[in-house]
């Protein structure tokens, strides 16, 4: 039997991080305003993340802080 494996949400993308870890996020996956909306959410949940694009052309900087 073959397991359907369901494609991550920007949410459990962004709390796999690992503290002090960078990712790069392509804008034509995400936009700016989805990455920061999901780095509100998680904040609550105790999840901090230093959203950036300057500097960055097609992409943003995701920092995990803590």
């Amino acid at each position: 039997m073959t397991e359907i494996i369901k494609p991550a949400t920007l949410l459990d993308q962004l709390r796999k991080i690992e503290v002090g870890e960078q990712i790069y996020i392509p804008v034509m996956e995400y936009k700016l305003k989805s990455i920061r909306n999901a780095a509100d959410v998680l904040k609550k949940e105790g999840v901090v993340l230093a959203v950036s694009e300057k500097g960055l052309r097609d992409r943003t900087r995701v920092i995990r802080l803590q």
